[in-house]
């Protein structure tokens, strides 16, 4: 080939044919026989025809930006949660003072009492008589926290309120509960506590499977008077707590609650 000579379109062709990957285009330029060459190109075209397809099929999926989700809906059987309960009078008064483990706590109510009651007493060792009823009832309060976790638990024992004291009935999922349904704790302003455990699952929620309580809260002894409680507990009721099984009971509102006359 002379240098001033340009190569033929079909030499160039069949130059590409020759090292082309594309399927066919080689059998199609080096075929010599007609109807080899047109079966060949009847291929070519037809694969060339399912490319573009499946390439606009790609395009067109690529666009619709398509999301897959896959949602598993599992069903567990909740925990019924705790209910803690505990008396807002800590200890019977009317009893107080016989027990000479509670002698300085009963002092000290007896000095709020009579202070609260307008009266004048000789001795008044945590100084009620200088503070306003506010004050004197909050310290009184806190008094009482201090000196009922110094008396021993065998005595707090003698005077808290028992399961049968409060808790006057009990159903929970339709079955009559007993005190051993609950286990019991001290708190050093409400005395003692109690807690529900029924470490058992429910499958659904309504009155079949909730807890019913009925609560007694003893506003006078067996006499009549009101020295059931203690003269720093000016409200009657109690104080309820519901809380998963691995808390504990933070007591911040009474669910019931009367102001005592």
């Amino acid at each position: 080939m002379k240098e001033d000579e340009k190569p033929h379109f079909k030499t160039i062709l069949a130059d590409f044919a020759d090292w082309s990957t594309l399927s066919g285009l080689k059998h199609i330029i080096s075929c010599t026989k007609h109807i080899f060459r047109l079966a060949w190109t009847a291929i070519f075209i037809l694969l060339c025809a399912l490319f573009g397809f499946f390439l606009y099929l790609s395009i067109s999926n690529y666009f619709s930006y398509p999301s897959e989700f896959a949602t598993q809906i599992v069903f567990e059987e909740p925990i019924f949660p705790r209910v803690s309960l505990c008396n807002l009078n800590a200890f019977k008064y009317a009893s107080m003072s016989t027990e000479p483990s509670f002698a300085v706590l009963y002092a000290m109510q007896e000095s709020y009492r009579q202070i609260k009651q307008g009266k004048t007493v000789t001795a008044d060792p945590f100084g009620f008589q200088a503070m306003d009823r506010f004050e004197m009832y909050k310290n009184a309060k806190l008094a009482h926290m201090i000196l009922s976790q110094q008396i021993p638990e065998s005595s707090r024992e003698m005077l808290a309120y028992e399961y049968t004291d409060i808790i006057t009935e009990c159903t929970f999922m339709g079955a009559t509960c007993t005190s051993a349904d609950f286990t019991s704790f001290f708190h050093p302003e409400f005395g003692r506590c109690f807690t529900f455990n029924s470490n058992r699952s429910v499958t659904r929620v309504g009155a079949m499977t909730q807890l019913r309580l009925l609560l007694t809260a003893n506003a006078y002894d067996s006499r009549g008077l009101n020295w059931a409680n203690l003269p720093s507990t000016e409200r009657l009721g109690f104080k309820v707590v519901v809380h998963t099984p691995t808390d504990t009971a933070f007591f911040l509102h009474p669910v019931i609650k009367q102001p005592l006359e």
